[in-house]
């Protein structure tokens, strides 16, 4: 009844998609969750030609297909919940394409290992992980397909070559995106109200990782951000600092709440603080011309710009292991 105020259908489908979702995460409610997620996608196609002014053409026919992809992925798990297993991973098949989501990969091999076709899913397990798209989750489909197909040979061996393979790939297009702009120069506080200038840490490779207490993308990134960061630990040519951005609190109260979210989260990050403008905007996110966060950035020893990262892909040790190689291209 609620929902059927909603007018806008984008918001409306939205709404149904995330519901089903958590109802078939917690295996609560099931025929419901696949009737409001089937409801999510019906909803989008019905939607498809209203485009707002604000997006170009290009813009939004990527985030029609990218919500396309995420409700179906969600059909698919919801079916896959009511014991649909074909349905389930006719569906997920549909939005693999490339091959190029961690989470879409996890849910298809699930769906091939749990439907019994164990040689296609190492197969498509061993495609994942030579190019670079594999999480925990897919080497463990992996290694249990493996076993019960006819692949033969040394498992450790074989997934070791495929994530070398994988690494050097990842190497090589990461290689294409290196870029060399002006690092913006910014002097601001941390959290023990100690000023903290980019130039004075010149000479070392700087990430600068943008973030919210309010960003749930920011927060899923941190366990992987603070592996990266206690990697390099002992190296004194690498720095890590987290610029705390568009807090949607009166600056007053900003301080108290970020530290407040730092314990709570017990997260040992160097915290700097983004300075707000006469008119109540941050300035050093707007320096950088960020739109969305997390974003990253990697400044080379240089004081120049090397990479730019945005948002949050899903897996710990993709993004550990991309930090690191930005970071050993950045000193080159």
């Amino acid at each position: 009844e609620v929902a059927s105020k909603i007018q806008d259908k984008g918001s409306r489908a939205s709404l149904y998609n995330n519901i089903a979702w958590n109802m078939a995460e917690k295996g609560e409610n099931l025929p419901l969750a696949a009737q409001l997620s089937k409801k999510s996608l019906d909803l989008l196609k019905e939607n498809s030609g209203d485009k707002p002014d604000f997006y170009t053409t290009r813009q939004y026919a990527d985030m029609m297909d990218r919500n396309t992809q995420m409700y179906t992925d969600t059909y698919a798990f919801t079916q896959y919940k009511n014991g649909n297993i074909k349905e389930a991973l006719s569906l997920q098949e549909n939005i693999v394409g490339e091959g190029k989501n961690n989470e879409y990969n996890e849910r298809y091999l699930l769906y091939l290992t749990e439907s019994g076709d164990n040689e296609k899913a190492v197969e498509k397990a061993e495609e994942f992980i030579e190019n670079n798209a594999a999480n925990a989750k897919v080497k463990e489909y992996y290694k249990a397909a493996f076993a019960k197909s006819n692949a033969g040979g040394d498992f450790d061996a074989r997934l070791a070559m495929l994530e070398e393979k994988g690494r050097e790939k990842a190497f090589d297009e990461l290689k294409k995106e290196i870029i060399d702009e002006d690092a913006p120069k910014f002097a601001l506080l941390d959290m023990d109200g100690n000023e903290v200038a980019l130039n004075s840490l010149k000479g070392k490779t700087v990430i600068v990782d943008f973030w919210a207490t309010w960003c749930g993308p920011c927060i899923a990134s941190f366990p992987a951000m603070q592996k990266a960061q206690e990697k390099y630990t002992a190296n004194g040519d690498v720095e890590f600092v987290f610029i705390n951005t568009w807090e949607n609190v009166p600056q007053e109260q900003r301080e108290k709440s970020v530290a407040s979210f730092l314990e709570k989260k017990q997260l040992p990050f160097h915290v700097l603080l983004d300075t707000r403008d006469k008119d109540e905007n941050y300035e050093i996110v707007s320096d950088y011309e960020v739109d969305g966060i997390p974003t990253k950035f990697v400044v080379g020893p240089d004081g120049n710009i090397k990479f730019k990262a945005v948002g949050w892909g899903g897996n710990d040790d993709a993004l550990v292991d991309e930090i690191g190689m930005m970071i050993e291209l950045a000193k080159s």
